[in-house]
């Protein structure tokens, strides 16, 4: 049970950090305005591997698509606010 609760506290530390990120003006590096076309004429072709300007983070996806060690680094996050809750005597349940 705690490691599907773990789970979930990771899926929710991200989602809070990638709103915040956004609502900073951040955003995927396929969607940056920064990103220019070589010619007027020609297709806009997107690398999202690439970054075009200060704003963009590629971490900014749903947490299933994160790489394992960003997965695990918001699980060890996760466990370690889950032990905080616990030693304060709060409980976190699934409905």
């Amino acid at each position: 049970m705690d490691n599907k609760i773990i789970e979930k506290l990771a899926q929710c530390l991200h989602s809070i950090w990638k709103e915040e990120k956004e609502s900073e003006g951040y955003h995927q590096p396929g969607v940056c305005p920064n990103f220019e076309k070589a010619e007027d004429e020609e297709e806009r072709v997107i690398n999202e591997d690439l970054i075009h300007c200060n704003k963009c983070l590629t971490s900014l996806v749903e947490f299933k698509l994160l790489s394992d060690y960003q997965k695990n680094s918001y699980r060890n996050k996760a466990e370690k606010l889950y032990e905080e809750l616990k030693k304060n005597e709060l409980e976190i349940t699934f409905r």
